[in-house]
Parts: C-alpha cells; structure tokens; sequence
C-alpha cells in the first residue's frame, strides 16, 4: 500500500508508474478496474477512489509512452469494469466501437452500467473529460 498524504501518495504513485514496462502497466490497470468497480457496486469509496488514481496514472503512462491503443485488447475483458474503462479511454480512437460496448454495459443495473451511460451522454454532448489531451473535432476520423 502507498502511505502519505494525498500528494506524497500521488508523487509515490507516478514513481511507481515511471519505473514500469507496458505489460506490467496493462495488468495493473486491470487489476485496478476490477477493483475500482467492486468498490464501487458495494459503497467503499475509499478503496474506488485509491484505484481510480492508479487507474488514471496507467491510462497516462500508457499514453505517454505511445501504447494507448494496447488496452483495446482489455475491450472484450470478462469484467464489466474493465470494458467500461477501457470502452471510456478509447473513445476518441475507436468510437463506433466503444458506443457500442458502452451501450450494451449501461443496459444492466448498477453503478458500473450508470457511469457507462453517463459516459456515452457526456461523451455525445463533447464534455466528457478524459486524462489525457485529443482533437475531438477528428474524433470520426480516426474512428477505424
């Protein structure tokens, strides 16, 4: 466990992340999705809010380092949480794609199905805010 105040813990958490390879990167950012959405189905927003962190550091550093598009792989993952997220970061690159599975996620009851509709309703109003920077005026351009 990372221990610290809020931001020695986020300063210990992008250490932690500088030091990874992208396999290593991809694995924890499913893990923590997993995480986050159990969290987050049973009300224990402290553990939600400890792995949202370290699912947005890997979502950085797999940007950072050019490897973004490795998670579409994680877009068929068993665990809804892992789709949702998933689904969420690659909406810009493979939009079409992502509506759909973010779709078919907010169709069932929950917290993890709400945060999906609500991506898909910020993402068609063009407010949805994602980690990292992207031209949302090419979004369907780039969609394949």
């Amino acid at each position: 466990m990372i221990k610290g105040s809020f931001p020695v813990r986020l300063i210990r958490i992008r250490n932690y992340f500088l030091n990874m390879n992208t396999d290593v990167i991809l694995k924890n950012l499913e893990r923590s999705c997993i995480i986050h959405g159990d969290a987050t189905e049973s009300g224990d927003y402290k553990t939600a809010n400890k792995h949202h962190q370290i699912i947005i550091k890997s979502i950085l550093q797999l940007y950072n380092n050019g490897d973004l598009m490795k998670i579409e792989n994680l877009l068929n993952h068993k665990n809804v949480s892992v789709k949702l997220w998933s689904a969420g970061m690659l909406l810009p690159f493979r939009s079409s794609l992502c509506e759909k599975i973010l779709k078919e996620i907010s169709k069932a009851n929950g917290m993890v199905s709400f945060s999906a509709e609500i991506t898909l309703q910020e993402w068609k109003k063009g407010t949805l805010k994602l980690p990292y920077k992207y031209k949302q005026s090419n979004r369907s351009r780039i969609d394949c």
